[in-house]
């Protein structure tokens, strides 16, 4: 009777196996990932690896989508490959190649369509020219100038021109240049300085004939010779603003024009000289722009009326005459005391002082000449 018992246990025990067993069979059955999805690709049902991306299923099933082409307008091709891109849909919504497919998707996949070459419509400046009438020191705005304004349609791919057309054309910048009616009196300025050389040279002969002049410095060379600005000053010469680092101001913008004037001026004010009253641009080269950003600071722009430095004079005596007889009342005489070898001007001043003087004129500073 026991050995009964126990085989009947064995058959209970085997059969208590088998159903324990079963709930994990049927378990694995239901809940183990199947490795293909349906997805429908352009349309046509497929079977697919589960966790492809588009791009990976496009490449499985051999689709190549490629660019569209550039046409030209007369229909020619000018780049393949220049259209736009292809184009892929998931389940309506753009996608990206790299996005995972999943069960039950539906991609759409297209090549990108071709483009045409399209005109370009841009808005171009014509700059004005700057033209200046008379002779003398003293510099005024007559015309204010303007832009000339073009529409010009070029093709977007090749540049090509296809129209252009003037909506306004440019007016020029004018300016009207007059000595003042100042009897008796001439103005004697030097430009480019200080220098150590021939600005103490310059200093001595003024003091010898007893006479006064104004200095248009360059601020970064006040910084190198700030001993020579306080000798100008100390001895009543007047101090004028000639920009920071001597350049052409008329190929600058606003910014940069002034960003030169400040900086002579601050430059000057750090050793406690007063704000000059008056501007020369460097060269007398002005424009429209430049001159409304010295008049906004406050100066006045000078020129002047006969100069002392001409590449067609070649003797000393030349230079002397030309200045002599080319100043008149109310004239203001343009000298250099820096910048380049200055050996012939020092050398001719006594001279031209001389025969002025002769003539009966009074050398005095701008701020005096200016002040009628």
């Amino acid at each position: 009777m026991s050995e009964n018992f126990i085989f009947v246990g064995l058959r209970l025990s085997g059969l208590k196996t088998k159903l324990m067993i079963l709930p994990i069979f049927v378990g694995g059955i239901i809940f183990f990932p199947r490795p293909y999805i349906p997805v429908r690709l352009n349309g046509e049902p497929f079977l697919v690896r589960r966790g492809l991306t588009i791009e990976q299923v496009l490449k499985e099933k051999q689709v190549h989508l490629r660019r569209g082409n550039l046409y030209g307008m007369d229909g020619g091709l000018l780049k393949r490959g220049g259209g736009e891109p292809p184009i892929i849909w998931l389940n309506g919504r753009r996608a990206g190649l790299r996005a995972v497919v999943k069960n039950g998707d539906s991609i759409i996949a297209t090549n990108g369509r071709h483009r045409r070459e399209r005109e370009m419509e841009r808005v171009r400046l014509i700059s004005s020219n700057c033209r200046v009438v008379g002779r003398g020191a003293i510099l005024s705005l007559t015309q204010e100038g303007l832009p000339g304004i073009e529409i010009e349609r070029t093709k977007a791919y090749t540049g090509k021109l296809c129209s252009r057309r003037m909506i306004r054309s440019p007016r020029s910048t004018i300016f009207h240049r007059t000595d003042p009616p100042t009897v008796g009196k001439i103005a004697l300025t030097f430009d480019d300085g200080p220098d150590s050389k021939y600005t103490p040279k310059v200093l001595e002969i003024l003091r010898q004939n007893g006479i006064k002049a104004t200095f248009f410095v360059v601020g970064e060379r006040v910084k190198r010779y700030p001993e020579i600005i306080r000798e100008e000053i100390m001895e009543g010469h007047e101090i004028g603003n000639h920009t920071l680092s001597h350049p052409n101001l008329p190929k600058y913008n606003c910014e940069r024009i002034r960003a030169e004037i400040e900086g002579c001026e601050d430059t000057l004010r750090r050793l406690g000289a007063p704000k000059p009253r008056y501007f020369r641009p460097p060269k007398g080269a002005i424009n429209g722009q430049a001159f409304e950003v010295a008049r906004g600071k406050g100066y006045q722009v000078i020129l002047w009326s006969v100069a002392v430095e001409n590449r067609a004079v070649s003797s000393l005596e030349e230079m002397r005459k030309r200045v002599v007889e080319g100043i008149g009342e109310g004239g203001v005489i343009l000298a250099h005391d820096g910048g380049l070898d200055r050996t012939m001007t020092i050398r001719a001043l006594p001279g031209i002082i001389k025969k002025l003087k002769e003539r009966g004129f009074k050398f005095v500073t701008l701020s005096e000449l200016l002040k009628s």
